[in-house]
């Protein structure tokens, strides 16, 4: 008999726990900051090739947090895609200002350059990547000679 309460006990007490659990339900995710939902938007509508209103998104996670090197580059790369080649540059160098370490960035200023018909400029910025990054310096050269050859023509 006590064995038969003990175990009844013990039934309802996992019941009774369990059910607490139930009624808590899951755990609650993680409410993203203003400037993670703000990035996150920008960066949705950038894959979405909707530039312009990814911009406007960046720019309200910048005005959260004025460092965000991300949020620079991004921008610099929509002002590419949108032909708006001297704000793509002013904001890329916003973000190597911020992060030195985005070296990649130099072969997107180095294109723009070669765009923009500025061979020199874009000579200076291959300069810069083939120190760190040979085989995309290289690429960017191929596309500096390319212009170049469609120049003499």
């Amino acid at each position: 008999m006590l064995y038969k309460s003990l175990f009844i006990f013990i039934l309802l007490s996992f019941f009774i726990l369990f059910s607490a659990f139930a009624a808590i339900g899951p755990p609650i995710e993680k409410q993203n900051s203003p400037h993670e939902s703000y990035f996150s938007k920008a960066c949705e509508y950038q894959k979405n090739n909707q530039y312009e209103k990814a911009i406007i998104f960046y720019k309200k996670a910048i005005a959260i947090k004025s460092d965000d090197y991300a949020s620079y580059k991004n921008i610099g790369y929509c002002m590419a895609k949108i032909e708006k080649y001297d704000k793509a540059i002013q904001n890329y160098k916003k973000a190597l200002e911020l992060n030195s370490n985005l070296i990649m960035i130099h072969k997107n200023i180095g294109e723009i350059f070669i765009k923009k018909g500025d061979i020199e400029k874009a000579k200076i910025e291959y300069n810069k990547l083939k120190k760190t990054k040979p085989n995309e310096a290289e690429q960017l050269l191929e596309k500096i000679k390319s212009y170049q050859l469609s120049q003499q023509e």
